[in-house]
């Protein structure tokens, strides 16, 4: 880990949370929380709200997700701005019909909000996204990273990023 903070996508850990449960690989998640509790991990309130449920009986996720809600970077108007570019430029990059608001657009705003205006936890870091979007994607988060010079990693690369080993 090489100065990296992270911003991470809900089918990031969704796929952690499907392939490396809580209860599978428990100090995987006691590793994620301390990137948590350390600042070096955050994402959007969007993300959040679509990890967070109000359902009867919550994900495992879920659960684990909703005390973190601080974590969870708020809506700017300078996120707005970002996000009319970042649609008119990629306009794949969400579902023009969806009846919520899409996380990906806001991800790669809080980003280069981040990175243009750094909070005292992001000053001198490098900002990666972490998703499982495929990068061979011209629309998708990939390439709106590539275009802004934004880093991105998948869940492999952020585990060797840092220095994770999934064994039995």
């Amino acid at each position: 880990m090489l100065n990296n903070i992270y911003c991470i996508d809900s089918c990031a850990l969704i796929d952690l949370q499907k392939y490396y449960g809580q209860e599978l690989a428990p100090s995987l998640w006691k590793k994620l929380d301390l990137l948590f509790t350390n600042n070096l991990i955050f994402s959007h309130e969007i993300v959040y709200h679509e990890l967070t449920t109000k359902a009867k009986i919550p994900s495992s996720l879920s659960k684990w997700i909703t005390p973190k809600n601080a974590y969870f970077k708020k809506m700017t108007l300078y996120q707005a701005n970002c996000v009319s570019k970042i649609v008119k430029l990629f306009p794949n990059l969400i579902e023009p019909l969806a009846e919520k608001d899409q996380a990906d657009p806001w991800l790669i705003a809080l980003v280069i909000e981040e990175r243009e205006n750094p909070t005292f936890f992001t000053t001198g870091k490098n900002i990666v996204i972490v998703t499982q979007e495929s990068k061979q994607s011209d629309c998708k988060i990939p390439a709106v990273c590539r275009y802004y010079g934004i880093q991105q990693f998948d869940i492999t690369e952020f585990f060797a990023d840092n220095d994770w080993k999934i064994s039995i």
